[in-house]
């Protein structure tokens, strides 16, 4: 059944017109997400859904998004693609807590199916969303890119050993970062001020001598020096290997490729790979097909950051972009070079090509899923959530810009403006992801305007033109300042054509629902 799916879908796209579908345009106001793993014990009975869209409905929401598929490709439905959510072994350690879903969810119920129902008989509307290249969690190594490692985005990286005086040496993970688990990092002055617990050990060297040796504590960088921190086998090794006034020296620079699920917490599918293409233009068809969504929302449609893709793949599909071979790959892109204490990336010749390109990797991703949407349920509103610090937007290798904006920026490139993606969308959930709520804020702390609620918003609208936007509030950042977080929601509906909040956990959690109410 599953290949028969993904070949209907293949027929569908050569079938389909190839021009710009004129969207629905019915554009939500106020939309509230319901992100699957945070809230999946209060949605997974249909009492308990009832229960938040009467609250959501009396807070003034018209729309609910509800995940069909979560961030690491578990579906809330029984899917012919994707597993099924109540077979998750991912359990929640933290509020709200569950065991793995496979333990306790109810293997007949259709999360999807329930929320549609009962929003409908609230008058509310549901768009679902569906994390399109997010395909497993790490940390529990679940999801489907365990199964087809093939499918995994390749990150072209590179770190620098740290040297022991008997020879022995430790990779660095990062730097001016707290490590993870049995990580070393590096921490530079930049990163003054980091404090960690006794599960750490912190050496500091001053002239390449180590001049400290301690368990947890305040990070305090010596003026001409930097501080090794690990956790686990790395504390192990530094406390094993290390002395008070012994020589610490770093390695040269080494790059290497690393399959995305050793990479991040949520690992990525490689969004050039024409499988995975088809696999999740399948399962958006699977969604349409089987229920009266109202709309659809395409969540992580990009490449997990600029470190990615470098398979094989995306280098024949590069090549193939530019008419000739890559003769030094990746070096051409980018490499990596020797900076004091750590590295620096260098864009090579073809940096502003490989960006491009990237994006229009992207848009026709986008191109193809809506057409797909609007021929199978016309009338679906189609949507994206994308982040809106647009002018950093080079990392995740998405133009959700109009295509008429021609960015200032010296990264840009013709190629990047090819790569637009707002015209083939009915409206942007554009996530305004900040502390500071107001222009004058960001000018107090000395960041960029952009970097704020107000600011990110008016910027947003420039980019995106004629396509409408909706602002997105973290309730998270505001944890412990609902006045703030009051503010937050106020300017973004303002300043743009709604509002969407992330996300319900918070709303529960913090007892947030009346700062709803305006």
């Amino acid at each position: 059944m599953r290949n028969l799916l993904l070949g209907t879908v293949a027929l569908l796209l050569c079938v389909l017109p190839q021009g710009v579908w004129a969207g629905a345009r019915n554009i939500p106001r106020k939309v509230l997400w319901m992100e699957a793993g945070a809230n999946l014990r209060l949605l997974s009975t249909p009492e308990g859904v009832r229960e938040i869209l009467d609250r959501a409905k009396e807070a003034g929401f018209d729309t609910v998004v509800p995940e069909a598929k979560n961030a690491w490709g578990y579906a809330t439905y029984p899917s012919r693609i994707a597993p099924f959510i109540g077979t998750s072994p991912v359990p929640r350690p933290w509020p709200p807590e569950y065991p793995p879903p496979r333990e306790w969810y109810p293997q007949d119920y259709d999360l999807l199916s329930v929320v549609i129902q009962e929003a409908h008989a609230r008058g509310m509307k549901v768009h679902a969303a569906i994390n399109v290249f997010g395909e497993a969690l790490t940390s529990w190594q679940a999801g489907p890119l365990y199964e087809r490692p093939e499918w995994q985005a390749v990150h072209y990286l590179a770190t620098r050993p740290v040297l022991a005086p008997d020879g022995s040496s430790y990779d660095l993970a990062g730097v001016n970062r707290i490590p993870g688990v049995n990580e070393l990092t590096l921490v530079t002055r930049g990163g003054q001020g980091l404090r960690v617990d006794a599960l750490y050990t912190l050496l500091t060297v001053e002239g390449w001598r180590v001049v400290a040796v301690q368990r947890g504590g305040p990070v305090s960088v010596p003026l001409k020096g930097f501080v090794l921190v690990g956790h686990g086998a790395a504390g192990e090794w530094l406390q094993e290997h290390f002395r008070l006034g012994s020589l610490v020296r770093l390695g040269p620079v080494e790059p290497r490729f690393v399959p995305s699920t050793r990479y991040s917490l949520i690992a990525f599918a490689n969004p050039v790979n024409p499988l995975v293409r088809l696999r999740m233009l399948a399962f958006i068809t699977e969604v349409v097909t089987r229920y009266p969504v109202d709309g659809i929302v395409l969540d992580r449609i990009r490449f997990p950051d600029i470190t990615a893709d470098f398979s094989e793949t995306s280098r024949r599909s590069f090549e193939e972009y530019l008419g000739r071979k890559v003769r030094n790959w990746p070096e051409e892109i980018f490499r990596y070079e020797p900076a004091e204490f750590w590295f620096v990336r260098r864009p090579g010749p073809l940096y502003k090509e490989w960006l491009g390109w990237r994006a229009i990797m992207i848009r026709r991703f986008v191109e193809a899923a809506t057409r797909t949407i609007r021929h199978v349920r016309p009338g679906t509103n189609v949507a994206a959530y994308v982040g809106a610090w647009y002018p950093d937007y080079w990392n995740e290798g998405v133009n959700w810009a109009n295509p008429g904006y021609l960015p200032p920026f010296g990264w840009a490139s013709t190629a990047w403006q090819a790569g637009a993606i707002a015209d083939l969308l009915d409206y942007l959930l554009v996530g305004l992801y900040y502390r500071e709520v107001t222009i004058g804020e960001a000018f107090s702390q000395k960041v960029p305007l952009w970097r704020s609620v107000s600011g990110g918003a008016l910027l947003a609208k420039e980019v995106a033109g004629v396509t409408p936007v909706l602002g997105s509030v973290f309730l998270g950042m505001y944890r412990n300042d609902p006045a703030r977080a009051r503010v937050a929601l106020r300017t973004a509906f303002r300043r743009t054509e709604g509002l969407m909040v992330f996300d319900l956990v918070y709303l529960n959690l913090y007892g947030w629902w009346p700062l709803l109410r305006y």
